[in-house]
């Protein structure tokens, strides 16, 4: 069974976890598949993976990725090549990707092409738990009823992405919410890694910048630099970890500069060593989505900045939504420093422990579905 991945675009230590756990939870049940994607990201990155490549190739806008065909199956399996006939699968991983934000060609390109012919050749098509909508453009809403119509499973990742869905008024039973599914994967530390009681783990975001509007663009350095300066006052040992490829990289190089003392920027290329780390921190400053899935998902009390409807919706299934912060927010140092209040985060990290149960409970009946479905 070949089972084509979509939307991880890897070196996303996020996408790389919903990859991590779609090959974990269906090669337990089948051990016989084999996991494809597309050349778009770093050979290093797939490789680590042990995964197939699709045959693809698209020249000036010209797709001939049928050139595959005429390589003979040997050859092809040698160099690990797949062509699309040899897919029985597709399981879209995405995230966040049909959305007014992110525009109607994407949904068309990664999904609304193809889905037709995929289910004409008998392939499942699986959208794993991800963030859905708003759909005003009238061309991307056509684009999401074809994907609604004909898709297998839908799993709309909260309760607005839900409705988002649901506006659309496609009668289906194949559309459920559940929440992201990588809260069941296990981190793990590197090795030398070590962690102390005061650790305070600050992820950056680069599309804070490009997609939260004029006020994240103006004020999210200077709201990070604010955070990481207090906790440094109050005893605490804050730290950078990069979450994301370049221009995250880049960003926390900008915010350490700033800083009258800069802290330690932790880089590693694995993405369960990424939530091994964070599951040891005391608490957890991200704007990444994923970061954030990872400190919730072990306890890990979080103040979070976002850009868009999902980050609002994981905090409130972790009974924390008080903590999605704008980065204009005035007070950001002193509600840092009210959670770390010895009574208070008790109470927090109580109410996120419970909270993570539910969520793994939920997730683990997500996976029983796709198990089914295949």
């Amino acid at each position: 069974m070949f089972i084509e991945i979509k939307g991880v675009g890897l070196p996303n230590r996020g996408a790389e976890l919903m990859l991590i756990g779609v090959m974990k939870e269906i090669s337990a049940k089948h051990p016989d598949a084999k996991f494809v994607l597309l050349p778009d990201t770093p050979f290093s990155e797939r490789n680590k993976h042990e995964v197939y490549q699709k045959s693809y190739l698209i020249i000036k806008g010209l797709d001939l990725s049928f050139l595959g065909n005429l390589i003979p199956k040997r050859i092809r399996r040698r160099f690990g090549l797949i062509v699309e006939s040899e897919i029985d699968v597709v399981i879209d991983a995405s995230g966040f990707a049909y959305s007014d934000q992110w525009g109607h060609e994407k949904a068309y390109l990664r999904s609304a092409k193809h889905i037709k012919r995929w289910k004409e050749n008998n392939k499942k098509v699986i959208f794993m738990p991800q963030a859905f909508g708003p759909f005003k453009n009238l061309k991307l809403r056509d684009h999401m009823k074809v994907i609604l119509q004909h898709a297998d499973l839908i799993f709309a990742r909260d309760k607005v992405s839900l409705e988002h869905m649901k506006e659309l008024k496609v009668a289906t039973d194949n559309l459920y919410e559940a929440p992201d599914f990588s809260n069941l994967l296990k981190g793990r530390l590197p090795e030398n890694f070590k962690s102390t009681a005061k650790d305070i783990c600050f992820i950056t975001n680069s599309k804070m910048l490009e997609k939260g509007g004029d006020i994240e663009a103006d004020n999210y350095k200077p709201f990070m630099v604010n955070l990481i300066s207090r906790a440094q006052e109050l005893g605490y040992n804050p730290y950078l970890l990069l979450h994301e490829g370049e221009k995250d990289l880049q960003l926390a190089k900008d915010i350490n500069m700033q800083l009258k003392n800069p802290v330690e920027l932790i880089q590693t290329v694995d993405a369960l060593e990424v939530k091994g780390i964070i599951g040891t921190a005391k608490l957890v400053v991200s704007s990444r989505f994923h970061g954030l899935v990872s400190a919730l998902s072990q306890g890990v009390p979080v103040i979070a900045t976002g850009w868009s409807h999902k980050y609002k919706m994981l905090l409130d299934d972790y009974g924390c939504g008080d903590y999605l912060l704008s980065s204009n927010n005035s007070n950001a140092a002193g509600i840092l420093e009210e959670m770390l209040n010895e009574k208070k985060y008790s109470e927090i990290k109580n109410k996120i422990v419970q909270a993570s149960e539910i969520e793994k409970s939920k997730s683990k009946d997500t996976i029983s579905k796709v198990l089914k479905a295949l």
